[in-house]
């Protein structure tokens, strides 16, 4: 976590008074310090006059609270969804090892309905949804995402792990071909 006073050096340092971009980013989850991400936000809104676009890379699991705010604040939204409930649930699992897909699609659908702007998905892949590519592709679309960027998993290096969910490159990018063609045709950006 970074104190207020360290932000608003950055934001005094480097945003512009014509406009400015700030994103909500980091190795953790941002909304976990929600208070600090709101003050943050007031301090670069007023020092730009309203002329700021924000950004937000979150794991979508928060509250309906959280939720409103961000899609009243937030232009682009980049949640971390791994895609069908079965990955989703195995990938990001909450601390208590319930699923988290239903939270992360119940606040997608909320953002983007009543968002103020782009709802997109950050998509990992590895070996137990390699080959579901298209079918996510197609459920995305069917909520109403328009924009998804996917990158495979690799294995850790110095990392000790037992969870093998790396996946093969060259069964990622075929499949990745398939989902980005399904893709262009139902008029979605899926990227890399």
């Amino acid at each position: 976590t970074i104190s207020l006073e360290f932000a608003k050096l950055g934001i005094d340092t480097f945003l512009s008074r014509k406009t400015a971009h700030i994103r909500f980013y980091g190795a953790g989850e941002p909304t976990t310090e929600f208070d600090l991400l709101k003050k943050i936000y007031s301090y670069a809104f007023a020092k730009v006059n309203g002329h700021l676009i924000t950004e937000i890379q979150t794991n979508g699991t928060f509250s309906k609270n959280i939720a409103q705010w961000i899609a009243k604040h937030i232009d682009i939204i980049w949640l971390s969804w791994d895609g069908l409930k079965n990955t989703q649930d195995y990938y990001r699992p909450f601390l208590n090892g319930r699923g988290s897909f239903s939270t992360i699609e119940k606040n997608a659908k909320y953002l983007i309905k009543h968002g103020k702007g782009m709802v997109g998905v950050r998509l990992t892949v590895g070996k137990f949804n390699v080959r579901q590519q298209v079918e996510i592709i197609e459920y995305f679309h069917k909520i109403g995402v328009g924009n998804i960027w996917s990158d495979p998993i690799f294995k850790p290096v110095n990392i000790v792990s037992d969870l093998n969910l790396e996946t093969d490159l060259m069964v990622y990018a075929k499949e990745f071909l398939k989902a980005k063609n399904r893709a262009d045709q139902l008029g979605l950006l899926y990227g890399r």
